[in-house]
């Protein structure tokens, strides 16, 4: 196979393996059997075993934690940096 440029062979490198990846799983995801909730305690909240409202959230009761007060930072943050300096 003859490619252009080394880049265009790492596009279709990279196109290819998250093809075959994407089939694989699709393939393989049915046929495994999902694991017990025992298992996965510890590793992910969606069992029950976490209280959401108590432990995660309690650090981010804090007014500098806030998404809309961290978007407007961010936002003007963009808009200051964006100004060309001459």
């Amino acid at each position: 196979i003859h490619f252009n440029s080394d880049l265009e062979e790492s596009f279709w490198g990279a196109g290819l393996a998250f093809g075959t990846v994407a089939v694989v799983a699709a393939i393989l995801t049915p046929l495994t059997r999902p694991k017990r909730d025992e298992d996965l305690r510890g590793l992910v909240y969606g069992t029950g075993g976490v209280d959401l409202k108590g432990d995660v959230l309690a650090g981010d009761a804090a007014w500098y934690r806030s998404p809309l007060l961290l978007g407007v930072i961010a936002l003007a943050l963009a808009v200051v940096l964006y100004i060309p300096v001459f």
